[in-house]
């Protein structure tokens, strides 16, 4: 990716889902969070971020996949609200609104590789390169638009306005879209 040289270039530029997070960003930002990561591995079922803790870092999925779960029940149960796949950054919610953090993300079943990146030194990054937030916040509203969008799709089915009863499966395939 060319560096974008003004807000303007930012968010004239696109943003693809399925394009891994440090490949559409300029490659000396990139190079900076590959120099200041760590690499972590993640076994099978591990929790990476717990929900509801301040975040202590920002993530770059470098292989495998981890679900993204609502509130883990004390028997260990949990519900997945979405999937965080290779090349996708996470945790940055959570440090740029500076709150806890909204969901747990847990490795799947064949575990994960992550570049963890500091809190600290994520903020010393958004500090140089304030028109990477931009990106950042085209990621967060591509999950809203999902999010918002899965809701709909809920809502159109009549689930919440009617009790309406469903067949489990369209239940299931609605909450997975």
């Amino acid at each position: 990716m060319n560096k974008p040289l003004g807000i303007g270039d930012w968010i004239a530029s696109s943003y693809e889902a399925s394009v891994p997070f440090l490949q559409q960003v300029p490659r000396d930002c990139a190079d900076y969070l590959l120099m200041n990561a760590e690499v972590r591995e993640y076994e099978p079922g591990e929790v990476i971020i717990e929900g509801g803790t301040a975040s202590d870092c920002f993530c770059v999925m470098q292989s495998g996949r981890a679900a993204v779960c609502g509130k883990i029940l004390p028997d260990g149960h949990y519900s997945v609200i979405a999937y965080v796949e290779t090349g996708s950054c996470f945790a940055e919610m959570s440090i740029i609104c500076n709150e806890l953090t909204s969901n747990t993300i847990v490795a799947g079943e064949d575990g994960c590789t992550v570049l963890v990146i500091p809190k600290d030194e994520f903020v010393k990054f958004l500090d140089k390169n304030p028109n990477i937030m931009v990106y950042l916040y085209k990621v967060m509203a591509d999950r809203l638009r999902a999010k918002n969008q899965a809701f709909d799709e809920f809502e159109r089915l009549s689930l919440l306005a009617s009790a309406k009863v469903l067949p489990f499966i369209d239940f299931a395939q609605t909450l997975e879209k």
